[in-house]
């Protein structure tokens, strides 16, 4: 569970040197190598079904991953974290602070964690019976028009 204000996407938390170069992170970068389903979110809405990236590094204040997903900067998106002992889920808000093409042709970016609205989350991401959905079957399901 995110604490404090990385939850809400604060800006103190925000990714990536200055302009001059210096470090902004405040918290401890953890190296890992972990496939994590992205979901693109126009408004309150999912923009197709979920795309793997590799999760290449996180803290509590965001992540950085790789993959095919076409990250612009600024945009948002949700995914969906495991923890690594207890295997509890949760789906967590992103913004994207940058973003370029890797010398593989892969999308390399660096987000921070922010807080989905309700509706979005409740509209999107919570089944009929009041639990959350795998972020990996958004679109696959029967009847699933997102």
């Amino acid at each position: 569970m995110l604490k404090g204000n990385a939850a809400s996407g604060s800006p103190d938390r925000a990714n990536g040197p200055d302009p001059d170069g210096r470090e902004r992170r405040v918290d401890r970068r953890v190296a890992t190598s972990r496939d994590v389903p992205v979901v693109l979110l126009a408004g309150d809405r999912t923009l197709g079904p979920a795309v793997k990236m590799r999760c290449v590094n996180i803290s509590t204040g965001g992540m950085r991953m790789e993959g095919p997903a076409p990250l612009v900067r600024g945009g948002r998106a949700a995914v969906e974290l495991v923890s690594g002992q207890s295997r509890r889920r949760a789906v967590v808000g992103i913004e994207v602070v940058y973003s370029h093409v890797n010398h593989r042709g892969d999308c390399d970016a660096g987000v921070r964690f922010v807080k989905l609205q309700d509706q979005i989350v409740e509209s999107n991401f919570i089944d009929p019976n009041g639990r959350l959905r795998s972020l990996e079957r958004i679109g696959d399901e029967p009847g699933d028009d997102r």
